[in-house]
């Protein structure tokens, strides 16, 4: 938050570790709530500012109130007030509220508000809906500004067909679309001049050779710069009046690196002691941040200090340390190559050994958001990781509950996975042994699927 030229807020999607539904857009307008709160009462405007809210929100401020808790900072909520019931209309109130409630505090902003969001192309799919309408209902606000990171290639490569008619629909708005290649050969140069604090023209041969084997992507470009460091092929001379950088041009011209430009980051974790190794396969399943709390649970169920050792994963550059709360991945693809290490079965035993770690620390601290990044735990690794029936009949009715939370915040999409997923756990004799919890599933996933307009959900799963 930049008191002078205004607010920044961002946040962050992630494609292993799916989060509550619109919990990532919930959390940057919080915060929105929390600055413009602070704003308006340096302007005396808080009653203005309240009244404005209570006339276009109404009896729904509760309902947004569970999205934006912050909200209460600027006006008065009822806890008595009615919220909409299970129906595809929730879905379009919320994102109403959501839409009006950026439009009125924008207008008593001090300042310009920035809204970055990356990685869009892994939002889950009420996100998506919510970002159209606010892009939509604010084409016309000029104290706004949005910014979207969407990597296009994962997006039009992906299986879910809501993602793919989203990134369609986005270029019939009036958007500025920024395509962002890889650098150049000159940007390469640029890039390598300005680290090694050299003229342009004494860097340009190795930057060519940079630019051929890293393909202009900038992230390889100083992996391999730190690479070469390490391996003694780029070196600082001290020799008499050439102190400056110098590089062994033979030796990194025949470095294999051309073919493949993740070799390099695998060759690198490669080379780690395997409890580092170890360290980045856990945080991997996990998603591409994996907070303190989580970390603290795995290591007293493996035995081992993962912080500690992700300390010095991040010492190696795969990982950053964000204040005293999580380690996040550097990069996608450091996250990416990390899973794909793993053999399946391996990544599946993890998953599961990790979601039901979890799980038993949620009940204890009654933490939703643990039992929920439990439940996207297990619910990768499927039920056939899991033999105990005790353990199946609990899991199912784990995807109940937080389908019927999912269908409650208007996340239908992510409801129907749950259930789906819920009923493939049941036993083989569940209409005999687990009547109930059969009927429930059912019933959740054929209303989910009409909410969806999927016909066929609809009649699989009411008969």
């Amino acid at each position: 938050h930049a008191q002078n030229s205004g607010t920044f807020l961002g946040g962050k999607f992630d494609q292993i570790q799916y989060s509550q539904p619109l919990s990532v857009i919930a959390t940057v307008f919080d915060d929105m709530c929390r600055f413009i709160a602070a704003d308006v009462r340096s302007q005396g405007a808080n009653e203005i500012v309240a009244l404005c809210l209570e006339k276009a929100l109404g009896s729904q401020a509760i309902l947004l109130s569970k999205f934006l808790p912050s909200l209460s900072n600027l006006v008065t909520l009822d806890s008595t007030q009615s919220t909409l019931s299970y129906c595809t209309d929730s879905a379009e109130s919320v994102r109403f509220l959501f839409c009006k409630t950026v439009e009125i505090l924008s207008s008593y902003s001090s300042g310009p508000i920035t809204i970055f969001l990356d990685d869009v192309q892994w939002a889950d799919p009420a996100s998506l809906l919510l970002i159209s309408s606010l892009l939509q209902s604010s084409k016309d606000n000029k104290t706004v500004f949005f910014l979207f990171c969407i990597r296009d290639n994962d997006c039009q490569h992906s299986p879910d067909s809501t993602v793919n008619s989203w990134y369609q629909s986005i270029f019939e708005m009036p958007l500025k679309h920024i395509t962002l290649a890889n650098l150049s050969e000159d940007g390469v140069n640029a890039m390598v001049s300005d680290t090694l604090g050299l003229f342009p023209r004494l860097t340009r041969p190795l930057s060519k050779v940079l630019h051929r084997k890293a393909l202009g992507n900038p992230f390889f470009v100083w992996q391999i710069l730190e690479t070469l460091q390490k391996e003694g092929y780029l070196y600082h001379s001290l020799r008499g009046t050439m102190r400056r950088w110098m590089w062994d041009m033979d030796k990194i011209s025949d470095l294999r690196i051309s073919e493949n430009v993740l070799f390099l980051l695998m060759s690198e974790m490669n080379k780690l002691p395997s409890d580092m190794r170890m360290g980045l396969e856990v945080a991997s399943c996990i998603g591409a941040a994996v907070s303190m709390t989580v970390l603290g649970i795995l290591s007293s169920h493996l035995k081992v200090d993962l912080a500690g050792i992700l300390e010095r994963v991040a010492e190696k550059g795969f990982m950053d340390r964000v204040g005293t709360e999580k380690y996040r991945f550097v990069h996608y693809r450091v996250q990416q190559e990390a899973y794909k290490t793993m053999a399946e079965h391996r990544r599946s035993e993890h998953h599961t050994t990790f979601g039901l770690a979890i799980y038993s620390q949620a009940c204890s601290d009654n933490d939703d958001d643990l039992l929920r990044i439990s439940l996207n735990q297990i619910n990768r690794a499927g039920p056939g990781t899991i033999t105990d029936l005790r353990q199946k009949a609990m899991i199912a009715a784990l995807n109940l509950k937080v389908g019927r939370r999912s269908a409650t915040l208007t996340d239908f999409a992510y409801a129907y996975f749950c259930f789906k997923n819920g009923i493939s756990f049941l036993n083989e004799d569940h209409w005999k042994h687990q009547y109930q919890l059969s009927i429930d599933l059912h019933d959740a996933a054929a209303d989910a699927a009409c909410a969806l307009s999927d016909t066929t959900g609809v009649q699989s799963y009411s008969q």
